[in-house]
């Protein structure tokens, strides 16, 4: 399984190995899959499509777009701690993630925090690996569920059945369930101290 390869050097199970070379073996056979992908694209006319398979075909692209989402997800907080934005001269690593993605500086520093939190989210870093969650479903769940770990598997199941913007609400609303509690019991200490 790929979760068990090495980045860099040759592909082994257990401890990462380190290459000192900028590319990896993991790297190219990735780029290996791409070359495929890119003649498909490259020939791809959307009106000899014929209408029955056109939903089919934008279902298979969803797909691939979300398993490239969770790579870049995956990938983004380590590739910070290279150290490379700095060498590059970026101001932070937001502006680096972005101009290396042709993205804005907002959507790679939120790519970054969700790639930040699910080193402590298990099952929402899964559900990024499968492809079952883009990259916004998964930093709404990785919001809420950081604040509030113990909703991280309501959140993850209204993610997968229900739209971003409500994804989104659910994960306010349950950070705001920590927010109230924690203040209610400052509220109770001080008045304890008074």
């Amino acid at each position: 399984p790929f979760r068990r390869l090495g980045v860099g050097g040759a592909w082994h199970h257990g401890s990462m190995k380190t290459n000192t070379s900028s590319t990896s073996s993991l790297g190219a056979v990735i780029r290996e899959f791409l070359a495929p992908l890119a003649e498909v694209v490259g020939e791809l006319e959307p009106l000899h499509a014929p209408l029955p398979h056109a939903v089919d075909v934008l279902d298979a692209f969803v797909e691939l777009r979300r398993l490239g989402e969770a790579g870049v997800v995956l990938m983004s907080a380590r590739a910070v701690e290279s150290g490379e934005w700095q060498r590059a001269g970026r101001p932070n690593p937001a502006d680096w993630l972005a101009a290396r993605q042709g993205t804005s500086p907002g959507r790679a520093r939120a790519e970054l925090e969700t790639s930040q939190r699910l080193s402590a989210l298990p099952d929402t870093t899964d559900a990024v690996r499968s492809g079952e969650l883009s990259a916004e479903q998964a930093g709404a769940v990785a919001d809420g569920a950081t604040a509030n770990p113990s909703a991280e598997p309501d959140l993850l199941d209204t993610a997968r059945r229900d739209s971003l913007r409500h994804t989104r609400q659910e994960a306010a609303r349950r950070k705001a369930e920590v927010e109230s509690e924690l203040t209610k019991r400052q509220r109770e200490k001080k008045a304890q101290a008074e």
